[in-house]
């Protein structure tokens, strides 16, 4: 004779807790954020030149002066307001991109033909070096 039986299997949800750290290591030419924090707390290089754009670490934060000689305003998917321009300084040209935040500051400072410096981070992953800008501002005169 046979017996049926009902078992209960019992299933327990185990909650997992997982921390994820910021990458401290460089890897694949990423910027990680312990970079990131590094480059927004480091020192600028006094008075670059667009020549001297490869001879500095990609990251490092600058100091350049010049002419906006192209100005491209440009909105981004979530429709905040930045731009591209060209700074054109004695030894040639460089393309600054300028993120929501910071332009948000600095926009009455961006317009073709004006005298600027800009503070930010040099970025040489790419054919040609750029900026980041993190602050602009209008020289006098």
């Amino acid at each position: 004779m046979f017996r049926w039986g009902i078992f209960v299997l019992e299933l327990r949800c185990v909650l997992i807790k997982v921390n994820i750290e910021p990458r401290t290591k460089r890897t694949g030419g990423s910027t990680t954020k312990a970079d990131q924090h590094r480059i927004r707390n480091s020192t600028p290089h006094p008075g670059a030149s667009t020549a001297q754009l490869t001879q500095l670490q990609d990251g490092q934060a600058i100091h350049i002066s010049g002419t906006i000689c192209k100005l491209t305003p440009l909105v981004t998917k979530q429709g905040r307001s930045m731009a591209v321009l060209t700074l054109q300084d004695h030894d040639g040209e460089v393309e600054v991109l300028v993120f929501p935040e910071t332009y948000a500051q600095c926009k009455q400072a961006l317009q073709a033909g004006a005298q600027i410096t800009v503070t930010g981070a040099v970025n040489l992953r790419e054919d040609k070096p750029k900026i980041y800008a993190n602050q602009i501002v209008q020289n006098g005169g």
